[in-house]
């Protein structure tokens, strides 16, 4: 979660990129609390497609992460901006046709295609 609170400050206070290069070192070890787990391989997508209760989880996380976003730098924050973290803190409590629709409307789109199809399916 912590990668998509900075996320969430680089969109709001300046700009997010892509880098093709590797800018620090991962250290892994068997005692890790949290791991870096490549989404793109198939055993990945296998393993959240038949624990959509993790998945459902992982996106509920999002919602009050959002929220103390949007209460942390609300004074720092266009009244655009607020408005667009309302619209997404409200998806937990539309329908799934108006969670979908939001969704689209406003770009709230993961990276990659399975992540966006998980996302939908699961919000």
């Amino acid at each position: 979660m912590h990668d998509w609170w900075i996320s969430l400050i680089a969109v709001a206070f300046g700009q997010m990129d892509h880098l093709d290069q590797s800018t620090i070192y991962y250290r892994q070890h068997t005692n890790n609390q949290v791991g870096a787990t490549d989404l793109r391989t198939l055993g990945y997508k296998i393993h959240r497609l038949f624990n959509p209760a993790q998945v459902k989880a992982d996106i509920a996380k999002t919602y009050p992460q959002a929220q103390e976003f949007r209460d942390i730098f609300a004074e720092r924050l266009s009244p655009g901006q607020i408005s667009l973290l309302n619209t997404y803190c409200s998806i937990p409590g539309m329908g799934k046709v108006r969670q979908i629709a939001t969704v689209a409307r406003y770009g709230f789109w993961k990276t990659g295609l399975s992540r966006n199809v998980a996302y939908l399916l699961f919000i």
